[in-house]
């Protein structure tokens, strides 16, 4: 949204009232300058004609010796504004190859995802300095159009919006009217660590670039908004070829291939996105095209990244979470009645009875019900059919990927194979018309089935 006058209640008024509806605003609340400007000029919509319904939640990372004084002043600056206040202590854990910004930044989100209720939206006193920090730090991490396009103002979160009113106002907009409104916020001494990258671009480069451009800011702002406009464009364009490459839940590696290489990382790109997967470095991307989209047909690729997996099999692109080790060995009594809850998260075995359909009660009379799975080898003659098959021509007959093959639990009644789960039943073990049968099903189906 454009920017047509500085900051003041009423400029923030017509950019909020632009936003979609929302039945409640949580307020990320740290105490500093920008998050004090934002919370006391919103409190001032409160009055008619709007009708605002205000929350503020300020997150203790318990990084600071000082966090929770930092607590108690943003409680009394919430209680002199009539705001609702509280507060919530995370545990920050760092993961391999994160900073600690960044495992701080993921931690405080996802406390803001859990308390958003249906509806609401959490709003964040970014501004134009910080969007302009986004960016440079993006482009100096070699971005392309999503990175560059830095912090939306308004997007999707949880069960609500992410929303940043601020980002067309400067740091300097924002410290005069606290100063005219005589407001109190806190300093965090941590901002002042050259160290951090973006303390050093916040402290050291962007006056030495405003200095020689003084609407650098301005500037790096129409960058990151035509870097959104692009996104949008391309996210068309993935819309429209996916509708086409979309194969259930994979994609058609054989139609992605007619594509130029720039739709295929496009149309990847915007795959992955969607399945919730963070998206790959420029290098794995590579990969992914060269050594999984374009593998040999009899091939079975493999590339895996972030606790997830890309497959290829029979032309088809599967992407998944990274499967749990499993034993195939592994044999389960089971007495056929009660839930069996199944190794390596497959989900958890339930009967039900039906008459003329499934396996028959009779055949399970005094024999030792068990839950296996493919060694190889194992046969079976399905249903109302006269010929035998082998598992493996079987599962390559439903398209069963190899991977899944041996997590599909096998009902052996005794040592016969009587019913592969999900797929057949063994002829001889088929309850006639009339008869009480036993059905098998699994809670969660198996992913890829």
């Amino acid at each position: 949204m454009a920017k047509d006058q500085t900051f003041s209640v009423s400029a923030l008024f017509s950019i909020v009232k632009q936003f979609p509806p929302h039945k409640r605003l949580l307020i990320g609340f740290s105490g500093g300058c920008d998050s004090s400007v934002l919370l006391h000029a919103l409190a001032a919509l409160r009055q008619p004609p709007s009708s605002i319904n205000i929350v503020a939640l300020y997150i203790d990372h318990d990084l600071a010796d000082e966090s929770a004084q930092w607590g108690e002043h943003c409680q009394s600056f919430c209680a002199k504004i009539n705001i609702p206040f509280y507060q919530k202590k995370i545990n920050v854990q760092l993961n391999q190859g994160q900073s600690p910004e960044e495992a701080a930044r993921n931690a405080r989100y996802d406390a803001f995802r859990e308390d958003l209720r249906e509806g609401d939206a959490l709003v964040t006193a970014h501004h134009a300095d910080d969007q302009s920090e986004t960016l440079l730090l993006q482009m100096l991490r070699g971005s392309g159009p999503k990175g560059l396009a830095a912090m939306p103002e308004c997007t999707r979160f949880g069960r609500g919006y992410l929303l940043r009113p601020l980002l067309n106002f400067t740091r300097n907009e924002l410290e005069q009217y606290a100063t005219q409104q005589a407001l109190c916020w806190i300093e965090d001494p941590s901002n002042a660590v050259d160290r951090y990258d973006r303390n050093y671009l916040r402290n050291t480069v962007m006056p030495l670039l405003s200095q020689r451009w003084p609407a650098v800011r301005e500037s790096l702002g129409r960058v990151a908004a035509h870097q959104a406009e692009a996104c949008r464009l391309m996210a068309t364009l993935a819309e429209d070829d996916f509708s086409v490459t979309k194969v259930g839940d994979c994609m058609d590696a054989a139609v992605l291939l007619q594509l130029d290489k720039d739709r295929q990382r496009n149309l990847l790109r915007y795959w992955i996105q969607s399945k919730g997967v963070f998206l790959p470095s420029t290098a794995i991307m590579k990969q992914i095209l060269l050594a999984v989209v374009a593998a040999k047909e009899d091939g079975s690729p493999l590339l895996a990244w972030g606790g997830f997996q890309l497959r290829r099999y029979r032309k088809k692109l599967y992407l998944e979470e990274a499967l749990p080790p499993h034993d195939a060995t592994v044999l389960l009594s089971w007495d056929g009645v009660n839930a069996l809850e199944l190794p390596s998260k497959l989900g958890v075995l339930r009967t039900r009875q039906r008459i003329g359909a499934g396996l028959n009660l009779r055949s399970v009379n005094n024999n030792q019900i068990t839950v296996r799975f493919r060694q190889g080898g194992e046969r079976i003659k399905p249903r109302g059919q006269s010929i035998t098959h082998d598992l493996k021509k079987l599962f390559q007959s439903r398209a069963v990927p190899p991977w899944l093959r041996n997590r599909i639990p096998l009902i052996f009644v005794g040592d016969e194979l009587a019913a592969v789960v999900g797929f057949c039943l063994a002829d001889s073990f088929a309850a006639e018309k009339n008869e009480d049968g036993l059905e098998f099903f699994i809670d969660n189906t198996l992913r890829g089935e």
